[in-house]
């Protein structure tokens, strides 16, 4: 067993800091100490729901709600594992910034789209600063192709003004299955 599905099997799962590391075991830099108890299951309850609101206002194409998600510095780095061609079928998506990550959706996911997200693993939380493991079943229309997607994503996440924000997403799509027009 080799990647996530092995860090899972065998303890938290953590991924490096740079572009295009999912899977990988490096932690994560973070500054102070983890928070623990009630407050981190406060904490992890209000992340979890930042993610739904993120995939529901995706799905409805709300751009100004899908705003309040995210951080000003918002990064996403997102590649497709899956296919006879082994890694990155197509060439990774990088976006850096959140003008440039709204007007990459706004481009791209013109259609209907359906994101479902599961089993949250939080491996990382202090007072300002976490990470996630998530993994999500979605069904898409992105740039002329529909299809079905396993997607797994690695989130960081940090707290300004008393308030999460999704700043960092690395994802890989797992499987990917084409669906006729």
């Amino acid at each position: 067993m080799t990647g996530v599905l092995a860090l899972i099997a065998t303890g938290p799962v953590m991924a490096a800091e740079g572009p295009g590391s999912v899977g990988k075991s490096m932690p994560m830099a973070a500054p102070g100490p983890e928070i623990a108890g009630l407050d981190r299951l406060l904490a992890m309850e209000e992340m979890k729901n930042l993610r739904q609101t993120f995939c529901r206002s995706l799905d409805s194409h709300d751009w100004n709600l899908l705003r309040t998600t995210i951080s000003d510095d918002f990064e996403m780095y997102f590649a497709q594992t899956d296919g006879p061609d082994g890694p990155n079928v197509r060439p990774p998506i990088e976006v850096s910034g959140v003008t440039d990550y709204m007007a990459w959706l706004k481009r791209y996911l013109t259609g209907h789209s359906i994101h479902i997200c599961t089993m949250p693993q939080f491996v990382f939380v202090t007072a300002n600063r976490a990470r996630a493991l998530w993994f999500i079943q979605g069904y898409g229309e992105i740039g002329g192709q529909s299809g079905m997607g396993f997607e797994r994503i690695i989130e960081d996440y940090v707290r300004i003004n008393g308030k999460w924000l999704i700043k960092k997403a690395d994802g890989r799509v797992e499987a990917y299955i084409p669906l006729p027009k």
